[in-house]
């Protein structure tokens, strides 16, 4: 877990086939351009959505949602 604001906005027809489209990080919006993998994942008895995702300056992340999100990693490219 990074200490870093972030937010994961994204598209849904329905809470299973969520999609994010873009991350506000430190209030700096970026478009996703792409979802490399996505999981469900247990930590400390919270099951949680995990993304890997490839955003449009290049640079890749891990996020995860268990009520708010977290930015869990940063990639390299």
């Amino acid at each position: 877990r990074l200490e870093h604001e972030i937010e994961v906005r994204a598209y849904a027809g329905g809470r299973a086939d969520e999609v994010p489209r873009e991350v506000l990080w430190d209030g700096r919006p970026l478009r996703v351009a792409d979802v490399e993998r996505s999981w469900l994942e247990d930590r400390d008895g919270h099951r949680l959505q995990c993304f890997r995702l490839r955003l449009a300056d290049g640079q890749r992340i891990e996020v995860s949602r268990d009520g708010g999100w977290t930015l869990d990693r940063v990639l390299s490219g």
